[in-house]
Parts: C-alpha cells; sequence; structure tokens
C-alpha cells in the first residue's frame, strides 16, 4: 500500500508541436492536468493521497509572428535557453521574472494558465492563480 502518490503534471506534451502551448495545462481536449489526475482517481486512487507535482520551469518557445501570440499560434522550430539556467525551451521563475520587464501578462481561461509575450518570445507558465486554480 502507498502512502500517497506524486503526480508529475509538468512537461506535458504539447497537442501540436507547432504551435505555441502550456507545459502544464489544467484543462485542454488533449492531455491535461485534469485528466492525468481524474485517470489516477478513476483508477482507485483516493484524491486525498494524491500529491501534485508542479514546476517553476515555464516553456519557451519563439512565435512565427509577433501579431499571433495566443495559445495555438505558430512557432519557430529552435531550441531557445534562458541566460542564467540553460534550460532547454525552458525559463526557471527567475527568469521569467527577468521577463516581466518588457512583457505582457495574458490569462488564458480555457487552460487557467498564464503566459508571457514579449516580441517574439512566449512563456507558458505556473503563477498563483494557475496553482491555485489546480
Amino acid at each position: 500500500f502507498a502512502d500517497y502518490v506524486s503526480v508529475a503534471a509538468y512537461d506535458l506534451p504539447s497537442p501540436n508541436p507547432k504551435q505555441a502551448w502550456f507545459g502544464s495545462a489544467l484543462y485542454s481536449q488533449q492531455i491535461s492536468v485534469h485528466s492525468a489526475i481524474n485517470s489516477w482517481i478513476r483508477a482507485g486512487l483516493r484524491a486525498s493521497k494524491t500529491v501534485l507535482g508542479i514546476s517553476p520551469v515555464g516553456r519557451f518557445l519563439r512565435l512565427q509572428s509577433e501579431s499571433e501570440f495566443k495559445p495555438g499560434s505558430p512557432i519557430r522550430n529552435e531550441v531557445l535557453k534562458g541566460d542564467h539556467f540553460k534550460i532547454p525551451n525552458g525559463l526557471a521563475y527567475p527568469e521569467i521574472c527577468e521577463l516581466f520587464k518588457n512583457g505582457t501578462k495574458y490569462h488564458d481561461k480555457a487552460t487557467e494558465m498564464d503566459y508571457l509575450v514579449s516580441g517574439t518570445n512566449w512563456v507558458g507558465y505556473e503563477d498563483t492563480e494557475s496553482i491555485e486554480a489546480k
């Protein structure tokens, strides 16, 4: 018997790798945090024994165009890394905070996720709102 099960609810695959998408969307028609947790519960795991794992790393992508920046917008096929932590296609939270200086924050109600846009840079990330929703 397990005391608890830790479900890693981050770095989930994108429904389309050619489009801007989140690594931990709460809701999605594809794989999502909600569907992952519900799969465990349907298999018999009690919710009280479930620990949801989240990440302070946001999905870092480059948009094809500054004018198309919503989730699902086309992205360039390149691997980006932040200046400090060098995570492939990821920005650690301190790097996301740096990007805030020149970026605009948006909230996607359908997925309950936030994303930051600065020029053609796009980051889907966790903040207090998305964590609280989860």
